[in-house]
């Protein structure tokens, strides 16, 4: 029978290694359980925490949070503005920083098939030419460091270096060279008619189009964008940026409902593969081209076909082989640019035993059953000192 509302949180059943003890409005308290079936490598029964307690603390305080002794484990790497904060409170011995991983989503740029197959811009942005010529004029390390101040990697493909069971290396990689990226332009038939230093088509309609990208705190266009604006202009493209927030980004992100848009994309599994819904024409991650009735391109076809094989075996090392084919045909007909993906950073409370992050959600809690504290939480304004077997995350 189900649980009634009224059920007392001990008495719920799980198999995971805590259970729960009490809740409370943003604060869930779990205690281990007595019955979880593993062991450690030290032939200890698991979890060796005794309590586990997951706290509603804003993302933008968390690293603030530890530093104070508030929570011990963040649910979020440190942004990128607090890195320095971050590496001065390592030197004061307040936080243990780590480097997860590369971040397994690149930053992309798209045109909306959608939106520009109604659209006479569609004649060229829709050739690979047009693409190749864009991602030849971009200097990926350039922007990773001016963007991420070097904490970052160039990617070349939907899939980073940071999933290294299905990273590629033998893709095709466009060199940063602006003659090349002019050559390809010409070929496509865009000048400069009218001296503005925009393109123009053969019928004099500018090569200008909106963007939509992510905004920063201030409600202005992310840096990631107005560096690709700005890298863009020389040639000739312009760049409308306009920056919107996360969640109504994501939501058009899933019409395509615009020119273009910039901002990450790919995915975040550790399994690329299970993520059809980006690589198949049909699907509705399918961003460039969001729930295609079938495919548009003849690259399209193959990538379809492709990942239909995928699925139908379970032989890892076939997946694996079928999937390198997915990223050179994605790559050679490349429907999104991608720039570069930044090297995810994190810091937890030095008490944290047995830290192993991921660079995926959860980062710290996926080994939860093996973590452990070897001292008292500080005491700090309004916040008692606790056991030595108790952590607190995010």
């Amino acid at each position: 029978p189900a649980w009634p509302l009224t059920t007392p949180p001990g008495a719920l059943a799980g198999a995971g290694p805590f259970i729960v003890q009490a809740r409370q409005p943003g604060r869930l308290t779990l205690a281990r359980n007595p019955r979880y079936w593993r062991t450690g490598a030290d032939g200890m029964v698991l979890p060796y925490l005794d309590t586990l307690v997951l706290a509603v603390v804003d993302p933008a305080a968390q690293l603030e949070a530890v530093q104070q002794g508030v929570i011990d484990l963040p649910d979020v790497p440190v942004p990128l503005a607090d890195a320095r904060a971050m590496r001065a409170a390592d030197d004061r011995k307040l936080v243990n920083r780590a480097e997860l991983g590369v971040r397994l989503e690149p930053d992309a740029l798209w045109f909306c098939r959608p939106r520009l197959a109604r659209d006479p811009r569609g004649a060229y942005v829709n050739q690979p030419e047009f693409r190749w010529a864009i991602s030849h004029a971009l200097n990926r390390e350039a922007y990773a460091e001016r963007v991420y101040g070097g904490a970052a990697v160039p990617a070349w493909g939907p899939v980073t270096s940071g999933n290294g069971g299905w990273f590629s290396p033998n893709i095709p990689r466009y060199r940063y060279d602006l003659n090349q990226t002019l050559d390809l332009l010409r070929q496509l038939g865009l000048r400069d008619t009218t001296g503005d230093q925009v393109l123009d088509d053969a019928q004099g309609r500018a090569a200008r189009f909106t963007v939509l990208t992510l905004a920063d705190a201030a409600g202005q266009p992310w840096a990631g964008a107005i560096w690709v604006r700005d890298a863009l202009a020389p040639v000739g493209i312009a760049l409308d940026l306009r920056p919107l927030p996360e969640r109504e980004l994501r939501a058009r992100m899933q019409t395509c409902d615009a020119d273009g848009i910039l901002a990450p994309a790919g995915g975040d599994l550790l399994d690329p593969t299970a993520n059809a819904a980006f690589w198949t024409s049909t699907g509705a991650a399918h961003v460039w081209n969001p729930n295609g009735v079938a495919p548009a391109t003849q690259a399209e076809r193959d990538i379809d076909t492709l990942m239909q094989q995928v699925t139908a075996t379970a032989d890892q090392a076939k997946r694996r082989a079928l999937f390198l084919q997915v990223q050179l045909r994605f790559s050679n007909d490349l429907p999104i640019v991608t720039l570069a993906a930044p090297r995810l950073l994190y810091a937890h409370a030095p008490r944290v035993v047995a830290f192993t992050g991921t660079v995926v959600p959860p980062y710290a809690l996926w080994n939860a059953d093996s973590l452990g504290v070897n001292a008292p939480r500080r005491p700090t304004s309004g916040t008692q000192g606790t056991g030595a077997r108790e952590a607190t995350a995010e």
